[in-house]
């Protein structure tokens, strides 16, 4: 992960890249897997898993560099076609960025067996401040 991005949710996850890569601008594709459940004692769900890693595609594909900017996320769509099988699902991602502050990520989502849903991400992107806030 890029310098600065470190501990909570990406720790939460494990990330294996395959095409790209997170500390490098641009499109991107990994595979994930969830390492804590969302409920305690809780064994995580085919759908838990897929949202989990679908919030990610601004993160893997980020187009700027995240020490000088901040691409929040301010809304995530996806639509399923069909619930995945096993603990990893694929994630390949693209950012893009428009003019006023204004970008969206795409993904596909997949398990081992192939595509399984779409993600979109409307982003706000702003410099940050002086000291990294």
């Amino acid at each position: 992960w890029p310098e600065g991005w470190q501990g909570g949710y990406l720790d939460a996850v494990e990330w294996r890249a395959v095409r790209g890569g997170m500390d490098v601008p641009g499109p991107a594709a990994v595979w994930a897997r969830p390492r804590v459940p969302l409920v305690d004692g809780e064994e995580p769900s085919g759908l838990q898993r897929l949202f989990t890693v679908a919030d990610s595609g601004n993160g893997v594909s980020n187009f700027l560099d995240p020490r000088q900017w901040w691409f929040i996320n301010s809304e995530l769509t996806v639509h399923v076609r069909r619930v995945p099988a096993g603990e990893w699902i694929g994630l390949d991602a693209v950012t893009l960025v428009g003019e006023h502050g204004i970008g969206t990520a795409t993904s596909i989502l997949h398990d081992a067996s192939g595509p399984l849903a779409t993600g979109a991400q409307a982003l706000m992107v702003r410099p940050r401040q002086a000291g990294g806030g």
